[in-house]
C-alpha cells in the first residue's frame, strides 16, 4: 500500500487487534491467511502476524466478513471466508498497521 518501505520486526512484537486502536496510524498492507481443515483461529492470526512482521507493521486489525475500516487514505473491505463444509479452506485477512 504505496511505495514506502519498513524494516522487519520480530513477529511477536506486532500485536493483533479487532478494532481500530485509538492512535493514528497508516495502513502498510493486507495480510491473509489460508488455513487447513484443521486451522484453528491462533494458527492463522499468527501466520498473518509473521506476515506483518516482514512488512514491519505494529499491528494488525482483524475484521469479521464483509467488515469496513474507515482510514484518512479511503475504505478497505476485509473480509473472512466462511467455511461451509469440510473441502473448504478458512481464509482470513488483516490489514497492516504502522504507527505515526
Amino acid at each position: 500500500m504505496g511505495d514506502k518501505r519498513h524494516p522487519s520486526v520480530p513477529a511477536q512484537h506486532v500485536v493483533i487487534l479487532f478494532e481500530q486502536p485509538q492512535r493514528p496510524y497508516n495502513q502498510i498492507g493486507i495480510v491473509s491467511s489460508l488455513g487447513g481443515a484443521f486451522a484453528s483461529d491462533g494458527d492463522m492470526y499468527r501466520k498473518m502476524q509473521m506476515s506483518a512482521a516482514r512488512l514491519g507493521a505494529d499491528a494488525i486489525i482483524v475484521k469479521g466478513t464483509g467488515s469496513t475500516i474507515n482510514t484518512s487514505n479511503g475504505v478497505t473491505v476485509v473480509q473472512n471466508q466462511t467455511v461451509k463444509n469440510y473441502w473448504d479452506y478458512p481464509k482470513t485477512s488483516a490489514v497492516a498497521i504502522k504507527y505515526k
